[in-house]
C-alpha cells in the first residue's frame, strides 16, 4: 500500500468506529474515544522550513495550528524536502522534538527521478509520522496560531550553497507517490499551506558563488525577457544541449517540455506563445551542468 492509502485507511477507521473502535484496538482506550469525539479541531495546519540561526547546516521544520489549539491525536503527517541534483548535499540525521506523539521517520532519498520521461533536476526525501498518542500527554500541544518546532535535520556533504524547500510538485503528486504535504488530526484531513521559501544552506557567500558559477558553468543567454512568445537561448560552445529543455513555474512544477529542441546544439529558439502571462524558469541541461534562467511571459 502507498503511504496515502495507509493514512486514509487509518483515518477511515477512526471516523467510523468512534466509541466502538476501542474494542478491536487495545492500544487506544476509551479515554481516547471520548476525547476524539469532543475535540474541536483547527481549521488547518501549516508547515514551514527554516535554517537554524546558529548552525548554517541544520534545517528546522515547524507546524502551526490555525484558529484552534490542538492537543489530541496527530494521526498522519507527510512532507517532502527537495534540493537540486547538482548539489552534493544530502539530508542526514534528524531529531524529533516530540518523538512519542509526532514520531517522524524518513523515507529513502530519491535522486533526480523521471517525470514523463524527463529528469526533474531535483533530489527528494519524504518524511512521515503516524501516531496513536495524544500530543498533550507529552507536552506537545499545538497552540493556536503559533509555530511549533517539530523536527531538525542536518545537511551533510554540502561543499557550496544549496537551496532546500518543502515542496508539492509534479513528482511528489504523481501517481503512486503520495509525497505531497498532508496532515490528519484525529482522522480528519487538516492539510494547510506550505509557507516555506527556499532555505539556503552551507557556504552561501553570494560573490563567491557567482565567481564559481562563472568559472565552472560558463555563460548562458536567454532572451528577450520579457517575451510575448519567442525565446532565444544559447549555451557555452563546449556545452551542447543533451536533454529536452523544460519550462517550470515558480513552484518548480514542469509546465512545458520542448521536445522539438535540437539536441546537441548550443543555441536555438523556443516558443512560449499560448502560455499564461507570468514568471517561469527555463531549464537547460548539458551533461551534468544545469542552467535555470528566469523567463517572463507578457
Amino acid at each position: 500500500k502507498t503511504i496515502k492509502e495507509v493514512q486514509e485507511n487509518f483515518n477511515r477507521s477512526l471516523k467510523l468506529r468512534g466509541f466502538l473502535f476501542t474494542m478491536s484496538d487495545p492500544t487506544i482506550n476509551s479515554r481516547t474515544s471520548i476525547k476524539l469525539l469532543r475535540q474541536t479541531y483547527p481549521e488547518s495546519v501549516d508547515i514551514d522550513l527554516r535554517r537554524t540561526e546558529e548552525n548554517n547546516t541544520q534545517l528546522e521544520v515547524y507546524l502551526r495550528a490555525n484558529g484552534e489549539a490542538y492537543g489530541d491525536l496527530l494521526s498522519g503527517l507527510t512532507f517532502t524536502l527537495r534540493w537540486p541534483t547538482t548539489s552534493p548535499a544530502a539530508l542526514g540525521p534528524r531529531v524529533n522534538l516530540c518523538p512519542d506523539a509526532i514520531p517522524i521517520s524518513p523515507t529513502a532519498p530519491v535522486i533526480d527521478p523521471l517525470v514523463d520521461g524527463q529528469p526533474t533536476g531535483y533530489n527528494y526525501r519524504s518524511y512521515n509520522a503516524f501516531s496513536t498518542a495524544f500530543l498533550s500527554d507529552f507536552g506537545c500541544t499545538l497552540p493556536m496560531d503559533e509555530w511549533v518546532l517539530v523536527m531538525t535535520v542536518t545537511v551533510t556533504g554540502d561543499t557550496g550553497c544549496t537551496d532546500f524547500v518543502i515542496m508539492n510538485d509534479v513528482y511528489t503528486g504523481s501517481e503512486g507517490q503520495a509525497r505531497d504535504f498532508y496532515v490528519s488530526l484525529g482522522g480528519y484531513d487538516k492539510t494547510g499551506s506550505i509557507l516555506a521559501e527556499p532555505v539556503a544552506v552551507g557556504d552561501c557567500d553570494i560573490s563567491t558563488e557567482v565567481q564559481e558559477d562563472a568559472a565552472t558553468m560558463g555563460s548562458v543567454s536567454v532572451a528577450p525577457v520579457p517575451t510575448n512568445g519567442p525565446l532565444y537561448w544559447s549555451l557555452p560552445a563546449d556545452a551542447p544541449l543533451t536533454s529536452t529543455p523544460v519550462l517550470n513555474d515558480v513552484s518548480g512544477r514542469v509546465v512545458r517540455s520542448f521536445n522539438s529542441a535540437s539536441i546537441r546544439s548550443t543555441n536555438g529558439v523556443l516558443s512560449i506563445a499560448g502560455m499564461p502571462s507570468g514568471v517561469y524558469v527555463l531549464e537547460l541541461r548539458s551533461g551534468e551542468r544545469v542552467w535555470r534562467e528566469r523567463v517572463v511571459k507578457e
